[in-house]
């Protein structure tokens, strides 16, 4: 399988620096997994039904129980935007 394109926005960047140590250790794991296999069922990838009818339409993936990434397809290229807790992540969306 090819491996997947995608890049980090400043906003995203900032939101990773400010996750716990462990946190962005899982992080950076999942992400290397993501770059092999972006629909791994450990994901539980989905469309973030409030963004449904946007023209980018964001994906959001588990890292773990308590924190989400996400992101939108620009083309063939994964764009992620935000990292952080589950509570952080209805505030947002």
């Amino acid at each position: 399988m090819a491996r997947v394109k995608s890049v980090r926005t400043r906003q995203f960047k900032k939101l990773f620096d400010r996750l716990p140590p462990h946190i962005q250790e899982i992080a950076r794991w999942k992400f290397e997994l993501f770059k092999t296999n972006p629909y791994h069922p450990s994901f539980h990838r989905r469309i973030i039904q409030s963004t449904a009818h946007l023209p980018h339409p964001h994906h959001e993936f588990r890292i773990t129980r308590e924190y989400r990434a996400t992101c939108f397809m620009d083309g063939d290229i994964h764009v992620w935007v935000f990292i952080g807790s589950h509570a952080a992540f209805d505030q947002t969306y």
